[in-house]
Parts: structure tokens; C-alpha cells; sequence
């Protein structure tokens, strides 16, 4: 179903969100996805144009056996312009990476810590420029 920047269909007052919208061409399909536009149409539906859907930072989460795995973001940039760090956490055996591009955190894998996870994911959505790396993994 085609929805515009409000998550409003062709037919006004008409709204979806989720699996089933297309918007700019891309169709839902993750859960973060179906929760932004959700809360996108539902905010429009009681005052059209309070809120509007920029998209959503493509993200997944898991668990298995035990051990959460969060993949976030851009994790294999296809442009050189992107630094790349990765720790290996021997004593607690979590495995962090981030993707970086002009010292702004644009993707992150993190295995084995949902603290630092979370953390990823707000400096992806902050896109605040991060001036010291040495404590980027740190919760």
C-alpha cells in the first residue's frame, strides 16, 4: 500500500503502516520499521501532519542461546570514506563493531552486550560526531 511522509494513503484519512506500506520506493519488513510508521499514522490520524515517517535505521536483534546480536545501521559501507573499528572483548567474550563515517557512528554489530547495542543505536539516530573512539564500547 503507498503511503506518503504522513503514512496517509491516495484515499484521505486513509492510513497504513507496517509489512504492508510502501514508502520512497521501500517496503517495511522489520520490526522497527512497522513500530516507527505505526506510531507515525497513528500520531496523523488524530492531528494530520503532527508527525512525519524519515525512515528507519535498519536494525535487527536476537538471542541465541543466551547472547544477544545486534546488527544496526551500515555495517559493510560500499564507499572508502567509512572507518572501520573492531574489539574482541577476550574477558567477556563480546565482539563490538562500528562503522564510522566522518567520526559519526552509521552502523554498529554488537554481539554479546545489549548495553552497548542500545548505545549504538542512539548515537546512529543522534548522529552525534564522536571525538573520543577509546570509550565508543564502553557503556
Amino acid at each position: 500500500i503507498l503511503v506518503d511522509n504522513h503514512m496517509e494513503t491516495t484515499a484521505r484519512g486513509v492510513y497504513a503502516a507496517g509489512d504492508c506500506m510502501e514508502w520512497n520506493g521501500r517496503c517495511g519488513g522489520i520490526i522497527p520499521t512497522a513500530l516507527d510508521t505505526a506510531r507515525v499514522a497513528a500520531r496523523n490520524m488524530f492531528d494530520f501532519g503532527s508527525a512525519t515517517y524519515e525512515g528507519t535505521v535498519p536494525s535487527n536483534t536476537l538471542k541465541v542461546a543466551g547472547i544477544d546480536l545486534t546488527s544496526i545501521g551500515t555495517i559493510r559501507p560500499e564507499t572508502d570514506d567509512h572507518d572501520t573499528i573492531v574489539v574482541r572483548d577476550e574477558e567477556t567474550a563480546c565482539y563490538y563493531k562500528a562503522v564510522l563515517k566522518s567520526d559519526i557512528v552509521v552502523g554498529a554489530i554488537v554481539l554479546g552486550d545489549a548495553r552497548i547495542a542500545r548505545k549504538m543505536r542512539g548515537l546512529i539516530t543522534s548522529r552525534e560526531r564522536i571525538e573520543d573512539r577509546s570509550s565508543l564500547f564502553e557503556p
